[in-house]
């Protein structure tokens, strides 16, 4: 049988979002360790320079809250 494969995205390391992704995978590969489970940060594949206006902003906005 095929094995499936499972991507999860996040972005920025330093967030709520990269800690879900983690408990995420961490949950299905306790389900079924033949899954393959990719973790990306979208952020990677973005322009380097929006990857860093968009994380300072990220990062700025909810440092606020």
């Amino acid at each position: 049988m095929d094995s499936h494969r499972i991507l999860i995205l996040y972005i920025t390391e330093k967030s709520g979002h990269h800690h879900a992704a983690m408990a995420l995978e961490k949950t299905l590969h306790s389900i079924d360790k033949t899954l393959e489970v990719y973790t990306i940060d979208a952020f990677d594949y973005t322009n380097p320079i929006l990857n860093k206006i968009a994380h300072n902003t990220y990062m700025h906005v909810i440092k606020r809250r």
